[in-house]
């Protein structure tokens, strides 16, 4: 698998492989930005699109080359300025209508219509196993045309894009990685 993260200060690029229960990281790559530009970027840049993706792409690319990267599949790390994360707590109740119930809280906490984000989410666990406690959910929405930017992007730089994922759903666990079939989208 590869992992990109396009950052304010450079773009990374990591290729890790899996064997039995250990992961390696077999290869690494990353263009700072102060080669690019005088100045490095700051987020509100970045946010505005600043970078055209047909300039990451390249960037990308040049990265996987340079470092002799064959592995196509992709998990692209998007950063906390393109997402709006929340949490919240809803009352108990049947796990069959949790996705439904997060869905429809979602408008509550999010700034945009939910038909132009993408959800996902994460049952924060409840330590004490107590049926009758809420459920507290940790909500990210990400907007769509911040996920067709980085659709275009890994397109761009040969790469089948795998999945999405934002920098906060990384900091709560490491190991969740959605796959790009499993997102809501609005």
């Amino acid at each position: 698998m590869v992992g990109v993260d396009i950052g304010t200060s450079s773009i990374k690029v990591v290729e890790i492989s899996r064997f039995g229960q250990g992961i390696t990281l077999e290869n690494y790559g990353e263009i700072k930005s102060d080669f690019i530009y005088k100045e490095p970027l700051t987020d509100s840049k970045m946010a505005e699109g600043f970078l055209a993706s047909s300039f990451v792409s390249t960037a990308v690319r040049g990265i996987l080359d340079e470092a002799k990267i064959k592995t196509t599949s992709a998990i692209f790390s998007i950063p906390d300025f393109s997402t709006f994360c929340t949490s919240f707590d809803m009352p108990p109740m049947p796990e069959n209508e949790i996705k439904d119930a997060i869905y429809y809280n979602a408008s509550q906490y999010i700034t945009l219509p939910i038909s132009e984000v993408t959800l996902d989410w994460h049952i924060v666990a409840n330590g004490n196993q107590d049926k009758n406690a809420p459920i507290k959910v940790f909500l990210v929405a990400i907007p769509n045309q911040v996920i067709t930017e980085y659709q275009k992007i890994a397109k761009d730089a040969g790469l089948e894009l795998y999945a999405l994922e934002a920098e906060a759903m990384g900091v709560i666990n490491p190991m969740l990685i959605v796959p790009m079939t499993n997102l809501v989208m609005g």
